[in-house]
């Protein structure tokens, strides 16, 4: 029987993969696949592909997966990676395609996560009926995923399938009856259906096991006002309203983090460290609990030789539990001939 392929260019190329030597990984797992015997080696085949991920040849991997798809094409893992690529790219119909031959297939990826991800592509897409078709399919594989009960009992509801909701909601909290959200979707679907008691007790379940659920506190709040308890229901609703404002506060606030740190990634490539410092001191300000931030801020301070300016950030890194930050505080103080700034 013909080897595979050499075991030491196998393990030359995920040596290399590991290494971050991609454009080396990618020629040792080619090299691999033409040794006699290995064309139809899943694993390298795929291990190829994932280097030229990584090295952002998209392009290229994408036909590798592709040819992938042809060699073997009982493959359910090349489909299943070639349909992540497209969504990498969000070129979504795409992968709806892939993820759905991927599931015809044999799969080492479970095979619930995957009719999950199918039916999150398809009620991108619009199509309500698909998506509960995945689900259904989701369920088969797992049935005792509450989560996923609770998500199919959404689908049938923004169906308009309210009855086929409840049925959802209620096999969902069989399984997992401190679920929030379920109590939340049945409280919702229960307003519609004009069940006001009944929603109010649904909504008031959710708001005791999750406080700031926003559904929850909307559903319980809407349920006080159909029922003439307007002040209740008034207080409730300007609680949600609170809810709400946090929650597009907290929004920006990792908006502005990631559009700031974006940046400073940029400009400590190009090696200008003070300018990216003063951007991460800057998201600092929207992260007051994360001594991740500052701590960076300093380090570039420190590679700059701006040592004086890095101590103020790196003892706020230390007061946030960035306990590295005592390294750099030591380091800054041999740098400055002190002995007392790591205090």
């Amino acid at each position: 029987m013909a080897p595979v392929f050499a075991p030491v260019v196998y393990a030359q190329g995920f040596r290399l993969l590991r290494d971050k030597r991609y454009s080396e990984a990618v020629a040792a797992f080619q090299r691999a696949l033409e040794t006699q015997g290995s064309s139809r080696d899943e694993r390298a085949r795929l291990a190829s592909a994932e280097s030229l991920i990584a090295s952002g040849e998209l392009e290229r991997a994408e036909q590798a997966l592709k040819e992938t798809g042809g060699a073997l094409p009982d493959s359910g893992l090349a489909y299943y990676r070639l349909a992540r690529l497209y969504q990498l790219q969000a070129r979504m119909p795409e992968a709806l395609a892939a993820f759905t031959a991927s599931s015809q297939r044999a799969v080492i990826v479970g095979l619930d996560s995957l009719y999950e991800t199918i039916a999150a592509l398809r009620v991108a897409d619009g199509d309500f009926a698909g998506a509960i078709a995945a689900s259904r399919l989701e369920l088969e594989a797992n049935p005792n995923n509450a989560a996923a009960h609770r998500r199919l009992g959404d689908l049938y509801a923004q169906d308009g399938r309210l009855g086929e909701s409840l049925a959802e909601y209620a096999a969902s909290l069989s399984i997992d009856p401190r679920a929030a959200d379920a109590h939340a979707s049945r409280a919702q679907a229960l307003l519609r259906l004009s069940r006001f008691a009944d929603a109010e007790a649904a909504a008031r379940i959710a708001v005791a096991l999750e406080p700031d659920h926003e559904a929850a506190q909307y559903a319980l709040g809407t349920a006080l006002m159909r029922t003439g308890r307007t002040e209740e229901g008034l207080s409730v609703l300007k609680e949600f309203e609170r809810l709400q404002v946090a929650m597009r506060a907290r929004t920006d606030a990792a908006w502005q983090i990631k559009l700031l740190t974006d940046q400073a990634r940029d400009h400590a490539a190009r090696q200008e460290y003070a300018a990216a410092a003063d951007l991460l001191r800057r998201a600092a300000i929207y992260a007051p609990a994360d001594g991740s931030i500052p701590l960076a801020a300093g380090a570039l301070l420190m590679k700059a030789g701006k040592f004086e300016d890095a101590i103020p950030l790196l003892k706020s890194a230390l007061e946030r539990g960035a306990t590295e930050a005592q390294r750099y505080l030591a380091e800054a103080s041999a740098a400055l001939g002190r002995s007392e700034v790591t205090r």
